[in-house]
């Protein structure tokens, strides 16, 4: 409706030559306007050119488009008016020229003003060749090329969040230097929504947190071909060392130790005194050797660092072969079918997108967090969308380990790319699947978390694609995980009986000192009425989780405790608490005892296991037909438990 020069818009209002858009999408005409005003949550479309005597603003969260939607016009912005575009804002831009700083060039022409923010998003959205233009900031928010053809950049650029190739559009870098820059705020990615890809060489910057104290971070290449030298950074110089790769590994000073590792499961071949997982690490030849994508590297640094990796962006299918030397009773201790993989793209990318029907290959991945030196490092372990990495992201430059139990060829593609902001991907539909986690941790906090989960098809033993293991124990900081066979679990599929029939679920704890400690009901949620307990045999009781979410014990001394916890789902309904030796049949006599233990109420032939304060096996007898005896009067005087089966007893050592 128009009323006396007053022309009233859909989303807009139009007072003499001043344009309001307050919200939704709205077109606005070619002509002369004194000032216009795109606010947060609008959108304008030019479908003419237009001249600005005041100011053209663009506010944070509007959107200024200056192709008409079917690229059926192509508009400019002109007059001796301003123009600004504020920060988290956005310009869409057409023009072949793309952005001016000064001229009649580009879409935004007006002579007064020119003010483009570090910290808006630019898309280039027409057919044919673009350039980015003198008027481009020299770093920029969001950096996307729509539509077909190819994007050129006229200027270096640093891009702080994403560059975006959507529609099949291309960028070249034109010789010039794109950086994608990362601090402890946000680390920038490119993001291939179809088959576009980035031309030319590009600096990815990975920043590396933690404690400035040196320690051990998992890194991986996103480039193709730059070497070893290249993680040399302000404060850390990469250094290698060939002496370090003989077997076994020769003492060598500090000042020798190479400060990058790679890691090879076939290091040492099948031979026993080579199968400790430390021997698969290795230094690489040269700083001239090549970080091979798709590769993991372990980087001796400190915290608080920024390396850079140079080259052309890799995009596309990366094979990687996985070896598997010898056999691996267990998993926590042995090399054999660990490999550390690394990361291959310039985005982040998400392990629920893994193909699950890829043989020889366990589905679980494990990331590695530094405490800084040998003290707070930990692994959080992913498998079949459970466990303690979050969403399963990958982030940029990151490597972790993986285990295969057949040799294959793993392939890492492009639909594993996040497709969208990592810090918030969706992740679909609500998980009802039952997962219930615990928590081992000190008086400080740092501790370590295992998660079970019930799911069809999963079972009581190893299931490659339900159960995830870590490649070792942390390191300053407590371990804790459930048995399954000879590995020790982060994340434990079970069989969905878990929810109405009793299941006992064996725990491993592994401490760095003797010391108070706590053990923690994560999460617990999909459950139903299934009863789950905690069971400390040491002392004989049972705790129901669901009244006691929170059990302290204390550890008598640094290490393994094997044998003492354990988790029970459905057992007898406990209120409270309960003594594990009323419901037990097993006999231990006498008690407390300094010579021999006769022990009754276990069938000929059955193994029976002494196990001392931390779950270490210290005698190991098979019961004959009357029974069976331990002989204790060389043991240290404590607290130990007798094991027969599910079986236990708590006996004292005088």
């Amino acid at each position: 409706m128009a009323t006396l020069g007053l022309l009233t818009l859909q989303g807009s209002t139009v007072n003499a030559q001043n344009l309001v858009i307050s919200g939704g999408v709205q077109t606005i005409p070619g002509g002369t306007y004194d000032n216009i005003t795109i606010q947060n949550g609008a959108r304008g479309i030019l479908v003419g050119d237009i001249v600005i005597n005041g100011t053209m603003l663009v506010q944070a969260g509007g959107v200024l488009q200056t192709i008409s939607d079917g690229n059926a016009t192509c508009s400019n912005v002109s007059g001796p008016g301003n123009f600004i575009l504020a920060a988290r804002a956005q310009l869409s831009i057409c023009s072949p020229a793309g952005i001016s700083a000064s001229g009649p060039l580009g879409n935004i022409q007006v002579s007064g003003t020119r003010t483009f923010s570090r910290h808006a998003r630019y898309l280039y959205d027409r057919p044919g060749t673009q350039a980015t233009g003198s008027g481009l900031p020299t770093q920029v928010w969001e950096l996307y090329k729509f539509d077909t053809g190819q994007l050129n950049l006229s200027q270096a650029v640093a891009v702080r969040s994403q560059v975006g190739l959507i529609s099949v559009g291309d960028i070249s870098t034109n010789g010039q230097l794109l950086t994608l820059r990362s601090d402890a705020d946000s680390t920038a990615y490119v993001m291939n929504y179809d088959a576009g890809v980035v031309m030319g060489s590009v600096t990815v910057r990975r920043y590396v947190g933690g404690p400035t104290a040196a320690g051990y971070h998992h890194l991986s290449s996103p480039v193709q071909s730059t070497t070893v030298a290249d993680l040399s950074t302000t404060g850390y110089t990469a250094k290698v060392n060939a002496a370090y790769n003989s077997l076994p590994t020769p003492p060598l000073t500090a000042a020798q130790m190479p400060t990058v590792f790679g890691f090879d499961e076939s290091r040492g071949g099948t031979n026993p005194q080579f199968q400790d997982f430390k021997y698969g690490y290795y230094s690489p030849e040269t700083l001239g050797d090549v970080l091979t994508p798709g590769r993991g590297w372990v980087v001796y640094m400190g915290g608080n660092k920024t390396p850079d990796f140079v080259g052309e962006l890799t995009t596309g299918v990366v094979p990687v072969a996985l070896s598997l030397t010898g056999t691996n009773p267990s998993p926590n201790q042995f090399k054999a079918g660990w490999h550390l993989l690394g990361n291959p793209y310039p985005s982040p990318i998400d392990w629920d997108n893994v193909d699950s029907t890829i043989t020889g290959m366990t589905g679980s991945i494990s990331v590695f967090r530094t405490g800084g030196g040998r003290m707070g490092s930990f692994y959080l372990t992913y498998a079949n969308g459970v466990g303690s990495l979050p969403g399963g992201i990958v982030p940029v430059g990151q490597g972790f380990f993986t285990r295969v139990t057949a040799p294959t060829v793993f392939a890492f593609t492009n639909a594993m790319r996040v497709a969208d902001n990592p810090i918030a991907v969706a992740r679909g539909a609500a998980d009802t699947r039952p997962v219930f986690s615990l928590t081992l941790h000190d008086a400080q906090g740092a501790g370590d978390e295992t998660f079970v989960y019930a799911q069809a098809g999963a079972t009581p033993g190893s299931d490659d694609w339900f159960d995830g293991f870590k490649p070792g124990r942390n390191e300053g900081v407590a371990t804790l995980a459930t048995l399954v066979g000879e590995g020790e679990a982060a994340v434990n599929g079970l069989p969905e009986s878990v929810l109405t029939q009793p299941a006992t679920v064996e725990l491993l704890a592994d401490v760095p000192a003797a010391a108070r400690y706590e053990l923690a009901v994560g999460q617990w949620r999909n459950w139903g009425g299934t009863a789950v307990a905690l069971v400390d045999r040491l002392t004989g009781t049972r705790y129901d989780l669901a009244q006691q979410p929170v059990v302290t014990f204390t550890a008598e001394r640094a290490g393994e405790v094997r044998g003492r916890f354990a988790l029970e789902f459905n057992a007898a309904r406990v209120t409270g608490l309960a003594s594990d030796a009323a419901m037990a049949t097993l006999a231990v006599w006498p008690n407390p005892a300094h010579g021999t233990v006769r022990l009754g109420g276990v069938g000929a032939g059955a193994p029976v296991q002494l196990l001392d304060a931390v779950g270490r096996v210290v005698r190991t007898v098979v019961a004959g037909a009357d029974g069976a005896s331990f002989d204790v009067q060389t043991l240290p005087a404590g607290v130990y438990v007798v094991r027969s089966g599910a079986q236990t007893q708590r006996l004292v050592v005088e």
